[in-house]
């Protein structure tokens, strides 16, 4: 008969093989090149500087099952104000444009306390064993609280100098802001649009800042 001490041991052996098969099975499909823990201390895996602003992508996933590629990257930005990166991954001639962002809270803190900054990039292609290249075209404050349409109209003027055919309206009610684009050229997507009109509307750094990556 096995004594109590031994059948502890026991015990413990088979809750640590019971997590680890869970772990598994939920990630299947989930491929990570980095550990899990605060992702703003997470070391770098490369790093550029430029501009007087430095860009290092700290963790790079894979999502099979969705179809996503998720990158880490973490910014020393000019200053604390909400800045908004425009990024993109580059796969030879292929380029895709990120779905969305988020900034990374660390651990305990807010981000907006500091001008270092990490956000999550999703890209809507699942890409893995590959060398790409993350490039952050740029760095854009986000939109003042109030807006006029005579501040829509000085950005229209300022894009039309480069996009002649560019064309938009401004919506502005008690909820906020939004933008109607009445002609977008043949060689723009919408989310390339929207951010030329916020960038006409803001400030912004431009880059780009272009890091190589290697997907798991």
């Amino acid at each position: 008969m096995l004594n109590e001490k031994k059948l502890l041991a026991l015990k413990a052996i088979s809750y640590s093989v019971w997590f680890i098969i869970l772990f598994l099975v939920a990630s299947k499909g989930y491929t990570m090149a980095s550990a899990f823990g605060d992702e703003t201390r997470l070391p770098a895996i490369s790093k550029i500087e430029k501009n007087g602003v430095s860009v290092s992508v700290n963790k790079v996933t894979t999502d099979r099952n969705n179809g996503k590629t998720d990158i880490v990257a973490c910014i020393d930005l000019p200053s604390n104000a909400d800045w908004l990166p425009y990024a993109k991954l580059k796969n030879g001639s292929e380029v895709i444009t990120f779905e969305t962002t988020t900034v990374i809270d660390p651990i305990g803190d807010d981000a907006s306390n500091s001008s270092h900054r990490c956000y999550r990039f999703i890209f809507p292609k699942e890409l893995h064993n590959k060398k790409v290249i993350l490039s952050i075209e740029k760095l854009q404050i986000s939109l003042p609280e109030s807006l006029t349409q005579e501040m829509c109209l000085e950005a229209q003027n300022k894009i039309q100098v480069d996009y002649p055919d560019f064309l938009f309206s401004c919506k502005i009610g008690d909820h906020g802001i939004s933008y109607v684009i009445d002609n977008l050229p043949k060689s723009m997507d919408e989310i390339e649009a929207y951010s030329l009109i916020n960038g006409a509307l803001t400030s912004a750094v431009v880059g780009p800042w272009e890091l190589d990556v290697t997907l798991p």
